[in-house]
C-alpha cells in the first residue's frame, strides 16, 4: 500500500449552470444526484463527482458523458496512478462530513478535499478488484433492466385487457376488435364488456391507513418492528429499512402494496416483511387473492394522479374516504383469474430479483472493504463468479429477443419458472446455504463473516430457552465474546441506546441462520425493566439446530474455552445486566486505549457519555453494583 494526498491523484473541476442547455440524452448531475438531461457535456472520461455544497455524503460515479452544476465538482483522474472506479468505492467508504467547511448549507472546498489521504495498492491490484466490483454492478444493473422490461409487459397486457378490452374471448380473439358486446356504464362515463362492473377499491381491496407510533419509540438498533413512515423510505420495489418501533400502530404484511398517500400520492413499494405503516402510507392487498390485477388498478390511478399534478391540481395527501371509494373497474371472474395466471409469476419474479439485488448489494458491500484491505483476494471471489455471468449473459440474450405480444407474455412468464434456478445464482453469496463452502474457508482471509455467523448460531443454541434471550443479550454477548476471546470479526458496534450495537451483523446472522434451516426466528410483546412495552426476538430449535457444531469446534477450537466460560457467567442474567455490563466493558476498553485513569469515577462517566439514553434507562449506583462482579470474573478488557 502507498498514501498518497488526493490532490496526486486527481483535479477538481467546477461545474457550471445547465438551464441554458437543450433538452438531450447526456445526464446532468448535482449534489443530490441526477438532475435531468442535456445535449452537450462538460467532460467525457472516467470521473468521480465530489459534493461542493448540500448532500456531502453522495459521492459519485461516471463513466459516460455528463455535465455537473455548481453544487458538484468533477474531476480528472491520474489513471497512471489511480483506477477511477475503484478510487471512488474507497472514498464512498470514508466518512467526509467531519471535513466541512460550511456555515449554514454543508459544503466543500478544493483545498479540503485535496488534503484527503488514501492508501492504494498497485494499480493492477486496484484493476482487478475494479472488476469485481464492476461485475457486481453490472448484475444489478441487468436484474433492474429485467425487472423494467417485466413491469413494462405487464403494463402493456393491463392496458390491452382493461383499459382496450381486448382480452381473449372464448375463441382466444380480442375482445372487443372482435365485435365483443359493450354496454353503457354511467359511473365511468364509457362502455364496459357486458358481465363487467364498477366498485369501490374497498371492494376489491384490504386498505390499512398508517398511523405514526410515537416518537420516543423510534430506534435504529432493531428493537421492536420494522417502521415505515412514508415513501421517502421507498426503493426500487422495496422500502429501505431504517428505523424501528417499539409501540407499532399499524401493521402491513409481507408481500402487501405500500401506497403513498401523501405527495407524491400513488407511488408504490412491496412490503418485503410485515412492519408498521406511518401516517404517509396505506397498504393494500388483493380480496379475490389477485395481486398482480391490484397492483396494475393502482399503477393506473396512479397516472390518474400524475395526470392532475401536471394540470396544476396538485395532491398534497388523499384522504382515508376519497381512497376507499376510488372507483375500479371490476372484471369478470374468469378473465381477472386468467390475467393473474399469466402476469402474476412475472409479478413474482420481480420481488424475487429485487431481493437478489439486495442481496447482491450487501455481497459487494463487505466485500468491499475485505478486498480493500486485503483480507479477501480477487482470487478467491472471481472464479465462482465468472460461471454465473456467463449463464446469466446466456439469459439476457434470449430474454431480449421477447416481444410485447400476449402470446410472448405468457411464454415470458413460463420461462421464468423455468429459469428460476439460473437467476437464484446471481445473488447466491458463497457463504449462503453452502456449508461445504465454510470447509474451505480455512484463510483468516475469508473467515470473519462465517466465525460471525456460527459464534452467533453457538450463543443462540446456548441461550435460546432464556426469556430474556433477545436481540439485546444476543448483540451484547457476541461484543463480550469477541472481546474477552480477542478476536477480530470485522464487526462494527455503534454507541446505540442499548449499548453496543452492530445491526448489519445481527441482520446478517439471522438470514444465515434461518436460510440454513438451524433456527427459527419469532417475535412477541413484552414489558422492559423501564415499564414499556417492547416487542422481541425469541429463537426455537429445528431439527437441523446442532448442524453449526462441527463447523463452531474448527473455528474457536482456541477460543472456545473463554467463550463457553463467558457464556456460563451469564447464563439467567437479564438483558439490563447484559447492557450495563457490556457498555461498562466499551467504556473501560476506550479509557485504556487513551491511556487515562480507570477507576469507579471514570468507567461511571464512560457508561453514562456513552448514550443519552443511558441517563434515562439507569442510576448511577446500578453501574456501580456491577463493577465488583465484573472485576470478580475477570470481565475486563485485556484480562480475562
Amino acid at each position: 500500500m502507498k498514501e498518497y494526498f488526493l490532490e496526486e491523484l486527481l483535479q477538481i473541476k467546477n461545474g457550471r449552470d445547465h438551464k441554458h442547455l437543450p433538452d438531450g440524452n447526456i445526464p446532468v448531475f448535482g449534489s443530490g444526484g441526477l438532475m435531468r438531461y442535456v445535449d452537450q457535456a462538460i467532460y467525457n472520461d472516467e470521473s468521480i463527482l465530489l459534493p461542493r455544497k448540500g448532500t456531502l455524503s453522495n459521492i459519485q460515479y461516471a463513466n459516460k458523458p455528463f455535465w455537473t452544476v455548481d453544487t458538484i465538482y468533477y474531476t480528472i483522474i491520474n489513471k497512471e496512478k489511480a483506477n477511477p472506479l475503484y478510487l471512488y468505492h474507497y472514498l464512498k467508504q470514508l466518512d467526509l462530513s467531519y471535513l466541512n467547511s460550511g456555515t449554514g448549507v454543508p459544503s466543500m472546498t478544493f483545498g479540503v478535499y485535496y488534503s484527503v489521504k488514501v492508501k492504494l495498492p498497485s494499480l493492477s491490484e486496484q484493476q482487478k478488484i475494479a472488476k469485481v466490483l464492476s461485475d457486481l454492478d453490472a448484475k444489478i444493473e441487468l436484474n433492474n433492466k429485467i425487472n423494467i422490461e417485466l413491469e413494462a409487459m405487464a403494463k402493456t397486457l393491463y392496458d390491452y385487457w382493461f383499459v382496450q378490452f381486448d382480452f381473449p374471448d372464448a375463441n382466444g380473439k380480442p375482445y372487443k376488435t372482435s365485435g365483443g358486446k359493450m354496454v353503457w356504464n354511467e359511473e365511468l362515463k364509457r362502455e364496459i364488456p357486458e358481465g363487467w362492473g364498477v366498485k369501490e377499491l374497498s371492494d376489491i381491496a384490504n386498505i390499512i391507513m398508517g398511523q405514526s407510533p410515537p416518537g420516543e419509540s423510534y430506534n435504529e438498533e432493531g428493537l421492536g418492528t420494522v417502521f415505515y413512515q412514508g415513501c421517502t423510505d421507498f426503493g426500487n420495489r422495496f422500502p429501505t429499512i431504517r428505523k424501528y418501533t417499539t409501540s407499532p400502530t399499524r401493521f402491513a404484511k409481507q408481500g402487501d402494496i405500500l401506497l403513498s398517500v401523501r405527495a407524491p400520492v400513488g407511488t408504490m413499494n412491496i412490503a418485503k416483511e410485515n412492519c408498521c405503516i406511518g401516517r404517509g402510507l396505506a397498504s393494500l392487498n388483493s380480496k379475490d387473492n389477485c395481486i398482480a390485477y391490484l397492483f396494475g388498478v393502482m399503477v393506473n390511478l396512479k397516472q390518474i394522479f400524475d395526470r392532475r399534478n401536471v394540470d396544476g391540481t396538485t395532491f398534497g395527501s388523499i384522504t382515508k374516504d376519497d381512497l376507499f371509494s376510488l372507483n375500479v373497474l371490476k372484471p369478470s371472474n374468469t378473465v381477472l383469474l386468467e390475467f393473474d395466471k399469466i402476469v402474476n409469476p412475472c409479478f413474482q419474479k420481480q420481488n424475487k430479483l429485487e431481493e437478489e439485488n439486495i442481496q447482491l448489494s450487501s455481497l459487494r458491500d463487505w466485500l468491499l472493504p475485505m478486498l480493500m484491505n486485503g483480507q479477501v483476494s480477487v482470487g478467491e471471489v472471481e472464479s465462482d463468479y465468472e460461471k454465473r455471468k456467463r449463464k446469466l449473459n446466456e439469459f439476457a440474450e434470449k430474454f431480449k429477443t421477447k416481444n410485447n405480444s400476449n402470446s410472448d407474455l405468457e411464454l415470458v412468464a413460463k420461462e421464468y419458472q423455468i429459469k428460476e434456478e439460473v437467476l437464484g445464482m446471481v445473488a447466491e453469496p458463497d457463504t449462503e446455504s453452502k456449508p461445504e463452502r465454510i470447509r474451505k474457508a480455512r484463510s483468516e482471509k475469508s473467515d470473519a463473516f462465517l466465525k460471525k455467523v456460527m459464534l452467533g448460531s453457538h450463543l443462540i443454541y446456548s441461550f435460546y430457552q432464556e426469556r430474556e434471550f433477545g436481540h439485546v443479550k444476543f448483540m451484547k454477548l457476541l461484543y463480550l465474546c469477541e472481546q474477552v476471546a480477542e478476536m477480530d470479526l470485522i464487526t462494527n458496534y455503534k454507541k446505540a441506546a442499548a449499548g453496543p450495537f452492530d445491526k448489519k451483523t445481527l441482520i446478517s446472522i439471522e438470514n444465515y441462520v434461518m436460510k440454513s434451516g438451524w433456527f427459527n426466528i419469532n417475535k412477541e410483546c413484552y414489558t422492559g425493566f423501564n415499564g414499556k412495552v417492547y416487542e422481541r426476538t425469541f429463537y426455537t430449535l429445528t431439527n437441523k439446530s446442532t448442524d453449526y457444531l462441527k463447523y463452531f469446534d474448527k473455528f474457536f477450537e482456541l477460543e472456545k474455552p473463554k467463550i463457553e466460560k463467558l457464556i456460563q457467567l451469564f447464563r439467567g442474567i437479564n438483558s439490563k445486566k447484559c447492557e450495563i455490563v457490556a457498555t461498562t466493558f466499551y467504556a473501560w476498553n476506550e479509557l485504556i486505549k487513551n491511556n487515562a485513569l480507570v477507576n469507579d469515577a471514570s468507567l461511571v462517566k464512560g457508561f453514562f457519555d456513552f448514550h443519552p439514553q443511558k441517563g434515562k434507562n439507569f442510576k448511577e449506583v446500578d453501574v456501580k453494583n456491577e463493577l465488583p462482579w465484573m472485576r470478580e470474573n475477570r470481565v475486563y478488557p485485556l484480562i480475562f
